[in-house]
């Protein structure tokens, strides 16, 4: 019998998309790898053969992240076609249009592979499973945002989101309608569950103060953001507290920001990428950052968040859930306004209290079993119940 030949394409934009495949296909794996009519193919789509024309393509894709970072108009302004274009047209503009030749070579990067079922968290690798020449696999699509914008508003077999705000937002629109759109818990990265979660205990493993007021910041993969601004301004007071600046894929941040001097006070600790990151999360007392997948780990951890900005509208949405829905977050984008926030939580812990109870009335919102549950039933309808 041939087997059904499952794929999970990575695509980077940051580490949010990666981050929840990663997540998915290690639980569909440990629960269904046993059975031999499945294989299962993970790679990341545009690096794996060295192809010059996806290298580029995807770089093209990480700088417009990282300039939206820099200068949240721009990417407003992108995300502004998301309310004016449907799904089909912005795809085509957004992934075709003047990079036919990228696109042609993402068809047979996809045919090369010849999947059965294609596995997504970017809009990418899904267009162009659905769009390619030949034969069409099945295709699923997770979101990992907590609404659909229209690039993940564009068509698939199942669609995927981890939001009551999202789904109800999107049922009954573009094609989405109970069948064939489901609403699955947050795929955090699997490690999470066995993470330690005794910040003192943590603290001694990563070399900081085990009583200090430990503060994380995360400004995206790349480290941009407000985290250079928060940084030189919270190394300056003279607050007894430990801040971890992780500056991700951005090793001459890590440089500049170790040549700083700091306060006697302040332990400050500049981190490059680091696939270990979970275990600094739970070692904090509060999270900073744009509001992103790391908001979903931090409230996994029951660290209360400050969200620093929204580089789009779609960002904009998980910060409101965040806030409004969870309760876990608030919003401040001024970095004095944050110092004085720091302070206030440093000096009087009892006022996070209340974001921390309601960082632990989601603890149930967290894996990425279900998912893999649905990926398994889709297999089972459209393949095995056939034959």
């Amino acid at each position: 019998m041939k087997k059904i030949r499952v794929y999970f394409p990575e695509v980077e934009a940051g580490m949010g998309h990666i981050m929840p495949i990663t997540a998915i296909k290690e639980t569909f794996e440990k629960k269904y790898g046993h059975d031999d009519r499945i294989e299962i193919i993970c790679d990341h789509f545009f690096k794996k053969d060295n192809n010059e024309t996806l290298i580029k393509y995807e770089k093209g894709m990480i700088n417009a992240l990282v300039a939206f970072q820099k200068n949240h108009f721009f990417g407003h302004f992108a995300n502004f076609f998301d309310f004016t274009l449907p799904p089909r047209m912005l795809s085509y503009f957004s992934i075709r249009f003047g990079k036919e030749k990228a696109y042609k070579e993402m068809c047979k990067a996809m045919d090369k592979t010849n999947p059965d079922i294609v596995f997504s968290t970017h809009w990418v690798s899904n267009y162009v499973a659905r769009t390619k020449k030949g034969k069409r696999p099945y295709t699923i699509m997770f979101c990992p945002d907590c609404t659909l914008d229209r690039l993940f508003s564009y068509p698939s077999d199942l669609k995927l989101i981890s939001t009551d705000m999202g789904y109800k937002k999107s049922i009954g629109k573009f094609g989405h309608n109970e069948g064939n759109f489901k609403q699955v818990r947050f795929s955090i990265r699997n490690e999470a569950f066995t993470t330690e979660r005794d910040k003192k205990k943590l603290r001694r493993e990563i070399g900081i103060p085990e009583d200090k007021f430990t503060i994380i910041i995360v400004e995206g993969a790349y480290g941009n953001g407000r985290l250079e601004k928060l940084c030189k301004a919270l190394i300056k007071t003279d607050l007894d507290i430990t801040i971890l600046a992780i500056c991700g894929k951005n090793p001459k941040l890590v440089d500049y920001l170790s040549s700083l001097e700091v306060n006697p006070h302040v332990t400050f600790k500049p981190i490059g990428f680091i696939p270990q990151i979970l275990k600094y999360i739970s070692a904090s007392d509060l999270y900073l950052g744009k509001a992103g997948n790391g908001i979903n780990e931090a409230t996994f951890f029951n660290v209360p968040s400050i969200i620093t900005s929204y580089t789009n509208f779609i960002e904009g949405n998980i910060g409101k859930y965040f806030i409004k829905y969870v309760g876990s977050a608030q919003k401040c984008s001024k970095v004095k306004k944050i110092v004085k926030l720091v302070k206030e939580y440093s000096q009087d812990r009892s006022k996070l209290e209340p974001y921390i109870k309601n960082c632990q009335k989601a603890k149930d919102h967290f894996g990425s079993e279900q998912s893999a549950d649905y990926l398994y039933q889709a297999i089972e309808k459209e393949f095995f119940n056939k034959n």
